[in-house]
């Protein structure tokens, strides 16, 4: 499904979220699409304390474009959520 809206950008503002849909927490039938890929076993190193409110503030940030450096202390560390993004 495409959507036929335009965001308008700015070379100097940070783009818009999306016209269509603006960012939103996963619903629960969109969790049970991705749960499997977020929650399987990524390797060495603690497992994630809040998988679906990490990937949220993925979300919520690229959507909105924003730099991993302004997120909010209670969305976690810059470094670490970025680097879960790139994974």
């Amino acid at each position: 499904m495409s959507c036929s809206c335009v965001a308008r950008t700015s070379v100097h503002a940070p783009q818009p979220l999306h016209p269509c849909r603006p960012w939103a927490p996963l619903s629960d039938a969109e969790w049970d699409a991705v749960a499997a890929f977020v929650t399987r076993d990524a390797g060495p190193g603690r497992p994630l304390r809040d998988p679906r409110g990490r990937l949220d503030t993925m979300l919520r940030n690229t959507l909105g474009n924003r730099p991993w450096r302004e997120l909010p202390p209670e969305d976690g560390k810059p470094d670490t959520v970025s680097r879960l993004f790139r994974r």
